[in-house]
């Protein structure tokens, strides 16, 4: 979602959706049930309306959460939605861009925004793209059974034997209910932090992303020690430059069980975790549910099979700019939680800020809370001290220290 700073020419937004929805045969299909088997349909009509909502004194925001709650429909459509929000009188106004999941990924919805830029000032074809997302699906179905059997084979090693159910020791007793209600908490993290953790990468033959990674572990470590523990991170299977600008879905869930050895120094057990998440990396190609079926992991009504939390690194959102009307980002808290628990942690030019989404059913705010702390600090000493002993490195916040004290 974004705020506008300007009013924009509905009509042009109009006639630049009608050409970018022309261009990419993925946002317009639909996906129906043939013959037992799930088929996508692509309909040869590309004029989707831009919905325009206007919105009492000072509920914008919660008209814009409320939208992009709103289902779809898979065999209908369509799966996408943009969405004009102006709030009366004369209040703000919100641009709401919703697509279902199964269509496009972050990546994605970056492309469909800098092309509806590039349309609204004319500065983009109307032609379709030469390749498309479902022409990489064949080709990638092409490659072959030997490839993903390999590939299969080694996670059959890697999860062998499978990962301990994760069960956080703060999480609430009882089942959790057959919904998902969430919740999202958020905070700026210190500022120091987004110059000091690239320069440990670069001394521990890792990445920024792995470096947050590796706190993540950690601090489920401290939580659960000794624990044959598992979480996923998303990555991106966009391999082929043909797909750097194509609209699809291209994202597949990373298992990791690589434990820490807290009795290394944190610089050598952040290298040794390095190197496992570069191999593991090496072989992202196989979709997790065909990883699921594979393994055939046992099966809880309420839980996610195999991890149960996830960790996301991404780049925060960019502004946009529509003609003359500047759109800045906006986090929308959609009330659900596909996980247990999944922590964010968004890098800009000059800051990280730390986001959980997370099971309200399974988890009190005053634990969240106090888990993004305990992230913190453990981030600042791993950057602070990396030649001490992993197990130096402190996890409780100041406070929490002065309470023990």
């Amino acid at each position: 979602a974004f705020r506008l700073t300007q009013s924009v020419d509905l009509v042009r937004l109009q006639s630049a959706l009608d050409q970018v929805i022309a261009r990419h045969r993925i946002l317009r299909s639909t996906y129906q049930s043939r013959q037992q088997k799930v088929v996508q349909v692509i309909s040869s009509e590309s004029s989707y309306q831009v919905e325009q909502i206007t919105a009492q004194p000072g509920e914008a925001l919660e008209t814009a959460q409320r939208e992009a709650r709103r289902p779809f429909d898979l065999c209908e459509g369509p799966l996408v939605r943009l969405v004009h929000i102006q709030e009366q009188p004369r209040g703000e106004t919100l641009l709401l861009l919703v697509i279902h999941h199964i269509l496009a990924d972050e990546t994605s919805l970056a492309v469909l925004w800098r092309q509806l830029a590039d349309a609204y000032t004319g500065e983009t074809s109307q032609t379709q793209a030469d390749i498309q997302f479902d022409d990489f699906v064949y080709w990638q179905a092409d490659q072959g059974d030997p490839s993903r059997e390999r590939e299969l084979e080694y996670w059959r090693r890697r999860l062998d034997p499978l990962p301990d159910t994760l069960i956080l020791p703060f999480e609430k007793p009882g089942p959790g209910g057959g919904r998902q209600p969430g919740r999202l908490l958020s905070k700026r993290l210190a500022s120091d932090l987004r110059s000091s953790i690239p320069k440990l990468a670069g001394t521990t033959s890792s990445t920024p992303f792995i470096v947050l990674a590796f706190a993540f572990r950690l601090l489920l470590e401290r939580y659960l020690p000794g624990q044959r523990l598992a979480f996923a991170t998303p990555v991106s299977t966009r391999s082929h430059p043909s797909t750097v600008d194509m609209i699809g879905y291209f994202l597949n869930s990373m298992v990791i069980t690589t434990s820490i050895d807290e009795g290394q120094p944190a610089r050598e057990a952040l290298r040794s975790f390095a190197q496992e998440l570069i191999e593991l990396l090496g072989h992202v190609s196989v979709p997790f549910h065909a990883l699921a079926e594979a393994l055939l992991p046992p099966r809880q009504p309420d839980r996610h099979p195999i991890y149960q939390v996830m960790f996301v690194h991404k780049r925060q959102q960019d502004s946009v700019m529509l003609g003359n009307a500047h759109l800045e980002p906006l986090e929308l808290d959609l009330r659900e939680s596909k996980f247990d628990l999944t922590l964010f942690v968004s890098e800009g030019a000059d800051r990280l800020d730390l986001a959980v989404e997370y099971r309200e059913d399974r988890f009190d705010q005053v634990w969240i809370e106090q888990l993004m702390g305990h992230y913190e600090t453990l981030l600042a000493g791993l950057v602070t001290d990396p030649n001490r002993p992993t197990a130096a490195i402190p996890m409780l916040t100041s406070a929490e220290e002065q309470q023990l004290t």
